[in-house]
């Protein structure tokens, strides 16, 4: 995932993602909603927790990550507070984040750009 860094002069967006590129999944709701018109709408979420060390830096929150055994528990259980124990931050020794270029700002943007490492050169940041 990415998050963007605010400093006195710009923002710089960065991608957060498991050591090695190992895939992962978020802790996500999804509902079907029917008004009274019958007008179907469908709304998603992505759950968010407090940030891990890694990313406390950046943004104060951060999604819940899911490994392989917590995505099958998240998506069969149906008690709340069953899921609740699911929704700790991911450790931070599992994690890395790499500084990308601003091509990630755009969402027609679809290509390796988006997760090519840049330098970064650290600026005063607003938190």
């Amino acid at each position: 995932f990415y998050e963007w860094q605010r400093s006195v002069v710009d923002k710089q967006p960065f991608l957060l993602r498991l050591k090695e590129g190992a895939p992962f999944g978020f802790a996500g709701l999804w509902d079907r909603w029917r008004s009274a018109a019958k007008q179907v709408i469908e709304t998603f979420t992505i759950v968010t927790t407090v940030a891990n060390e890694l990313v406390k830096p950046i943004h104060h929150r951060m999604p819940v990550i899911l490994g392989p055994q917590a995505r099958e528990e998240w998506l069969s259980e149906c008690e709340p507070l069953a899921l609740s124990r699911l929704c700790e931050p991911c450790a931070s020794s599992s994690m890395e984040i790499i500084p990308v270029g601003r091509h990630v700002n755009n969402v027609s943007n679809d290509s390796l750009d988006c997760v090519r490492p840049i330098r970064f050169r650290r600026q005063k940041t607003l938190f």
